[in-house]
């Protein structure tokens, strides 16, 4: 069923840090805050300013052949509310994430 509310969903900021990873914790076993800088970006969704949705991404070198290597962002996980899975938030996350990913990354792994 797909959202039919304000949904906002764009590129993590610093100041999101408390808010995502207090969402990611929720839904997956925790981490801690010193863990978090490893994710380098992340989609988010907010909806009426409350974080519903995060993807990290953690972006690093990857060796597709011998002496070749691309710029990776890698997906660590998909983490939707209670309430608001199932609904296409994840999938407006990714899609978004492939609209700032390229500036970044050469290509996304998830």
């Amino acid at each position: 069923m797909e959202l039919n509310l304000p949904l906002e969903v764009r590129e993590y900021r610093p100041e999101d840090a408390a808010a995502a990873l207090a969402l990611r914790n929720a839904v997956f076993s925790p981490i801690g805050p010193e863990h978090w800088p490893q994710s380098q970006t992340a989609a988010v969704a907010l909806l009426d300013g409350r974080m519903v949705g995060v993807i990290p991404f953690t972006i690093r070198d990857f060796e597709i052949a011998p002496g070749v290597a691309i710029r990776g962002a890698f997906a660590n996980s998909v983490a939707v509310a209670e309430g608001y899975r199932d609904r296409g938030i994840g999938t407006r996350m990714m899609a978004e994430a492939r609209s700032f990913l390229p500036r970044r990354a050469e290509a996304m792994f998830v």
